[in-house]
Formats: structure tokens, sequence, C-alpha cells
């Protein structure tokens, strides 16, 4: 399925615009799209899509009630680095993190909250047999694999170079 020339992908929280540039630049042939919450975010990611001559289509949403237009798109691929360190882990953050990325960007109050929305989000948008790839907080591995309903995804968690629970790759059966 990820070999045919025209694949559709969307990247959750793109933030920057770092990883739906990477993809287009391996991918030209792939149509990109990509949304944050913060309309400061999109302006930054359009300004460096435009830098590294990349077509994306950027857009203000936000996962917990994205608007109808989006809904209304299906995908072969979601991608997302959604905030997942939790308030109460500041402390425990990089001082070249803490000091360099947004708060919005880096912390949420519930991991499961956001999962569950993005989990919601892709039920209605990504195509059968379609592939949702997530970066994940490596304390909430197993409990963020529980959002997805085997009936409905194929899923497998995979760890870092460090060892950690770092992502969840998604298949949707249906």
């Amino acid at each position: 399925m990820l070999f045919r020339s025209q694949i559709s992908l969307i990247d959750i929280g793109t933030g920057s615009g770092c990883i739906p540039i990477a993809v287009k630049k391996e991918r030209p042939n792939w149509s990109i799209s990509a949304f944050d919450v913060s309309p400061d975010a999109i302006d930054i990611a359009r300004q460096n899509a435009e830098l590294n001559d990349a077509e994306i289509e950027f857009s203000v949403e936000n996962i917990f009630s994205p608007g109808n237009e989006i809904l209304s798109i299906q995908f072969d691929v979601i991608v997302s680095n959604p905030p997942y360190v939790l308030e109460s882990e500041s402390e425990t953050l990089d001082k070249e993190v803490k000091e360099y990325e947004p708060g919005l960007a880096l912390f949420t109050t519930s991991t499961e909250k956001i999962y569950s929305a993005i989990e919601t989000f892709a039920s209605k948008t990504l195509k059968q047999n379609g592939f949702l790839i997530l970066e994940i907080n490596e304390r909430f591995g197993q409990e963020t694999l529980q959002i997805f309903t085997p009936s409905t995804w194929e899923t497998f968690l995979q760890k870092d170079y460090a060892g950690k629970d770092r992502f969840i790759f998604a298949k949707k059966l249906k």
C-alpha cells in the first residue's frame, strides 16, 4: 500500500512542520496535510515548508473538536508527536527542551485524553488498512495501547534506542 505514488498523510499537532516537511522531501508525490491548534505554529510551519520547497496543506484545528471539513477527508497515514509530557513531569525534562519548546507543544494533563482524541479522529478519517504512527510517553506505553480496540486496530509498541517504549504503530482493520 505505501509504495503507491499517491498517498495521503496528515500530521496532527505539527508544530514547526518538521515531520510533514521531511516526509514530503522523501515522498514528493504524496499528498501531505498537517494541523495544529496554534495559529503561530502554523505560521512557522508554513514558513519552514516554503524554505524547504515542500508543498503541504496546513490548517488550524483542535484535535478535541476538529472541523467537519477535516473530518470529511480520508487519509492513508496519520502521524502525530502530540504533547505527551505530564505537567507533573516538567522537572524531569532537559533544560534545552523546557526553555526552547512552547509548553503547549510539550505538556498535557492526561495522556489518555490526547491519545483517545487521536484514536477517535483516526477512526473517522483513516482508510481501512491505513497506518497511524504515534510518539508516546514512555511511562504509558501499555496504557496507551489499551485505547485501541483489537477488533478495529492491530497495534505494535516500539522501543526507542534507549529501550524505552516510544512509538505506537497501528493499522486500522475496519
